[in-house]
């Protein structure tokens, strides 16, 4: 195959696998906006309706390594369809659930489809080759981000039209995207057979030079991402502030951030990743400092804004970053990269979130921010990629 055939197709699979990246998460991003039809359909109280998103997500998060050592075994590829459409198939069912144990179990298996798609379709990306990885990775990032950005608002106006009962009906548009990737990934057949596979475990990886090092970075960044979008809705209404600004707030940080997962990759595939997570860092942390040390909310709602931006640098180029460690271990590197991170930054801040109550909200708001400059002094010891 010659050289322009051969990127020709790389584009057309990391736009399938884009496609996919925006698909599973915009049918997991459509849990939270409809937490209080649940609360209301199921007669729960307002803290046994959070505990459910928050305790999937720990669990499936960690459910990563395992979807990664299946894609090792059976193929890439055949995990990346297969993973679309246990999501598209069991997600919209929740639809037609008539008990919360019914709900949570198909919400449940529809949010391993997720969990599975993440390590197997990153590994894909990164066995793409192109010149400039860190790139590659962060327009496969950004699918997801765009996705899980656009779901709230998309669910409620389509059960506002036709009915909570009628989500089924999701699966149909699934099923033409998954159609679509599915004829992508055939144009390249390599990578469906079986595979013969070396120690896929997580053990073995976290051995490799710079790796802990890399995970603890990206840790300490998940947890300041996933606290703040947490924590300033409660922060707004601690401030006495119009609630319409939560959604201006959680909504101009998730595109803020898409635009900044772009620009990380590409300074990474410049100045390469080291550089670019001290600068995300860095930067962050100035920023982050100006939600606190003003009430003026427009000051405090660009501060936010802006420091999305910075801290999302490395969002996709820390997938590749993992990768380049483990290049043997692909998979296994995207779910240290991302479900492992993103778990146990989830459990870190539910731990934190047990304070609130005890201690008050700021200081443990605060709390959650020094993860930022903590992050930043650990990124000085990462290793060269």
């Amino acid at each position: 195959m010659s050289a322009k055939k051969k990127f020709s197709s790389a584009i057309i699979i990391l736009s399938a696998l884009l496609l996919g990246h925006f698909t599973v998460d915009w049918f997991s991003g459509i849990l939270k906006p409809i937490l209080p039809l649940i609360m209301n359909r199921f007669s729960l109280t307002a803290g046994q309706t959070a505990l459910i998103p928050s305790a999937l997500g720990i669990a499936t998060s960690f459910l990563q390594p395992f979807g990664a050592y299946l894609g090792e075994i059976f193929s890439e590829k055949l995990m990346v369809i297969l993973s679309i459409l246990i999501t598209l198939i069991f997600v919209p069912l929740i639809g037609i659930s008539k008990s919360l144990l019914i709900f949570i179990i198909f919400i449940s298996i529809g949010l391993i489809g997720n969990s599975f798609f993440h390590p197997n379709a990153a590994s894909l990306v990164g066995q793409l080759k192109f010149k400039k990885p860190h790139t590659a990775m962060s327009v496969f990032s950004i699918g997801g981000t765009i996705g899980s950005g656009v779901a709230p608002i998309m669910i409620l106006l389509f059960i506002d039209k036709f009915g909570f009962s009628r989500l089924p009906l999701l699966t149909l548009f699934g099923l033409v995207v998954a159609g679509i990737i599915l004829f992508a990934l055939l144009m390249d057949r390599k990578g469906m057979k079986k595979q013969k596979i070396k120690k896929p475990s997580m053990i073995s990886a976290l051995k490799s030079e710079g790796t802990k090092e890399l995970l603890a970075v990206n840790v300490l960044r998940s947890l300041v991402i996933m606290g703040f979008s947490t924590l300033i809705p409660l922060y707004i209404v601690f401030l006495k502030l119009p609630i319409i600004w939560v959604g201006y707030f959680l909504s101009a940080s998730r595109f803020t951030g898409a635009f900044g997962t772009y620009t990380g990759a590409v300074l990474s595939d410049k100045f390469g990743p080291k550089f670019v997570n001290i600068l995300s860092l860095a930067l962050g942390t100035l920023f982050g400092v100006f939600v606190f040390v003003t009430r003026n909310v427009y000051i405090m709602f660009a501060a936010f804004s802006v420091a999305f931006f910075f801290w999302f640098f490395t969002m996709g180029a820390n997938v590749t970053y993992m990768q380049l460690l483990l290049p043997d271990k692909r998979a296994i590197a995207s779910s240290l990269g991302m479900g492992i991170s993103w778990g146990t930054a989830s459990i870190l801040l539910t731990i934190l979130s047990l304070f609130i109550d005890k201690i008050g909200l700021v200081p443990v708001f605060i709390f959650v921010f020094l993860a930022s400059p903590v992050a930043l002094l650990l990124s000085l010891k990462l290793v060269d990629a």
